[in-house]
């Protein structure tokens, strides 16, 4: 059963590169000029581009998976934009790659601004069918915006695609009524303590597992905590022609199986339903946190438990969890238009309020956080949560740029994760072999894998 199911996934994963490389081969063409004029301001306080704000009309196509969001961001702009309007074309979120390469492959229409999700930016930024922000007309400055989003938001050889919406320093949040029955505090500095290393967490979640009879868990599931291992690994994986996987998969799979043998892990998935029942239902003590996790995951699932949540560094130190990027297509037809969106929305303290305050985000643009707004949220038993964040966890974040590869690796955590939780008696070695020959699969064949 087990090779059985091997194979299926291995073929999957080739077909799908396979149909990818295919299409992206084709996305070439860049034969479009820009045809936005120089923005001369970096601060977003001198608006050109050909006029102020209330002379400039039009309508500005963006593919997004969120139509609530886009609604939002929608009127926020339209307060200094009032002539100008967004105009939202639903993708599901897994689709916009796809999307993308076959309007570059079959020459079709392109948005004015496509979603970048993190998960397959690098892939998405291989295909050459972007503007270079950081180039005329644009002149994006890069010192605007906090330097660790850079890697994310930027090629190999310095070219900026994509303007990402808000910043991810990101940490755990855990129930201070589970803590302080199960491990006897629920003070912050405390329950770090107990789960500041992979072997201390193991044996703070054994406490938790034999105390409440294996009803409450340390987390919801070895999902929850992929993102964050994963972004927790600062070192470069694809070097050149040189695959770095060994070292990569045993950093992610160590904490991983030490987590599964010990038993202290649900099999939830992130976003799935029992994953958001969780929640409200105090069965699990830990999840991941990233800036958006307030507003997106725990108000909206918990909304009777406030006061009960306090935001901590996660074991194994800081990274960053999710983040979409804005990108304008080279073959946009109001790209002038599409700039000044991205510009204001995230660029201007005007416009960086706004987002702030529909999306729950902390946003790109630094000089906005100093000094740092306080805000002390009685949800999470007044913590300021994002000046934690951004004091404590953000000074310590190095991310590692992003790649076209990148979503190999995470397609294929994604499965070594249901296979390992399928199947108890896979090791550690034996999984992590598992992963570079999944991995291997998927990558040129001349690669060196190491």
């Amino acid at each position: 059963m087990q090779n059985s199911r091997m194979k299926k996934r291995i073929a999957f994963l080739l077909a799908a590169a396979l149909f990818l490389g295919l299409i992206t081969g084709c996305a070439g063409d860049t034969s479009n000029a820009s045809s936005a004029q120089p923005n001369s301001s970096q601060d977003g306080a001198d608006q050109q581009n050909g006029g102020e704000p209330e002379e400039l009309s039009g309508e500005i196509v963006i593919w997004s998976w969120d139509e609530g969001e886009v609604e939002a961001m929608n009127q926020n702009f339209q307060t200094a934009y009032p002539g100008v309007t967004l105009k939202y074309v639903p993708v599901d979120n897994g689709n916009v790659t796809v999307k993308l390469q076959i309007a570059a492959a079959s020459d079709g229409e392109f948005p004015d601004i496509a979603y970048q999700e993190i998960s397959t930016r690098g892939r998405i930024f291989a295909m050459n069918i972007w503007e270079d922000l950081s180039a005329d007309p644009y002149n994006f400055d890069e010192s605007l915006v906090w330097e660790p989003m850079l890697n994310l938001m930027k090629t190999e050889d310095g070219r900026i695609l994509g303007i990402d919406r808000e910043y991810n320093p990101s940490g755990f949040v855990y129930r201070r009524s589970l803590a302080l029955e199960y491990l006897g505090t629920d003070d912050p500095e405390e329950v770090y303590a107990l789960i500041s290393d992979w072997e201390k967490f193991v044996e703070a979640g054994t406490k938790v597992k034999e105390q409440s009879g294996g009803s409450v868990y340390m987390l919801a599931g070895l999902d929850d905590i992929n993102w964050m291992l994963s972004g927790q690994y600062d070192e470069v994986v694809f070097d050149g022609n040189t695959a770095k996987l060994t070292d990569y998969y045993t950093h992610v799979l160590t904490p991983m199986i030490a987590i599964r043998d010990a038993g202290i892990a649900g099999v939830m998935k992130r976003w799935t339903p029992a994953w958001n029942a969780s929640y409200n239902d105090a069965n699990v003590l830990i999840y991941e946190y990233a800036p958006w996790s307030g507003t997106a995951a725990i108000k909206s699932n918990a909304p009777d438990a406030a006061g009960d949540w306090t935001v901590i560094e996660a074991t194994g130190g800081p990274y960053t969890m999710g983040g979409t990027a804005y990108g304008i297509p080279t073959k946009a037809e109001n790209k002038e238009l599409a700039w000044e969106f991205i510009k204001w929305t995230l660029l201007t303290p005007e416009g960086t309020r706004a987002t702030v305050n529909s999306l729950g985000v902390i946003a790109p643009l630094k000089d906005f956080y100093n000094p740092i707004p306080e805000y002390n949220d009685d949800y999470f038993n007044g913590q300021d949560v994002n000046k934690f964040l951004l004091e404590t966890i953000a000074p310590k974040m190095t991310l590692r740029p992003v790649h076209e590869y990148d979503s190999i690796l995470n397609d294929v955590m994604s499965m070594m994760i249901d296979i390992i939780q399928d199947d108890a008696s896979i090791g550690l070695e034996q999984a992590i072999q598992m992963a570079i020959e999944e991995t291997k699969n998927s990558l040129p064949a001349d690669m060196e894998i190491v």
